[in-house]
């Protein structure tokens, strides 16, 4: 596996006492990358409002941002769960879409961000953005 996967980076910034801190709570020495997966998963998904939904009035991007203002769009979300899971040594990399933003092309395009997470052996795909 290749070490790009278990970086931190500027926006990957897994080593913020934030970070460090929602670690601890949220995972276990017993839990094994499954369980880690599952439960940050589930905190990102579920705990932390996309921007859109909440009409937050701040802008994050960074995983630290993230977890501090309790939002973000997808692409930041995509940022905290990497964090998370590469605080743990779990391999994450990003995935992204070209959606349209209706049924048609009629009000253009977006590009969404998820995550790719390496689990027993292979990739699996994960999107925290929460419908």
């Amino acid at each position: 596996m290749t070490q790009k996967f278990l970086l931190a980076t500027d926006m990957i910034d897994f080593h913020h006492m934030a970070i460090h801190n929602k670690t601890k709570q949220l995972f276990t020495v017993v839990m094994n990358d499954v369980d880690k997966a599952r439960a940050a998963y589930a905190f990102v998904r579920d705990g932390i409002p996309h921007s859109f939904d909440c009409n937050a009035q701040v802008i994050t991007a960074k995983a630290s941002d993230v977890l501090i203002h309790q939002t973000g769009i997808c692409h930041a979300k995509a940022n905290l769960l990497a964090a998370l899971l590469r605080s743990q040594a779990i391999s994450t990399g990003f995935c992204f879409q070209h959606l349209t933003l209706a049924d048609d092309d009629s009000l253009g395009y977006c590009v969404h961000a998820y995550n790719a997470v390496y689990l027993e052996n292979h990739w699996i795909r994960l999107d925290a953005r929460h419908p």
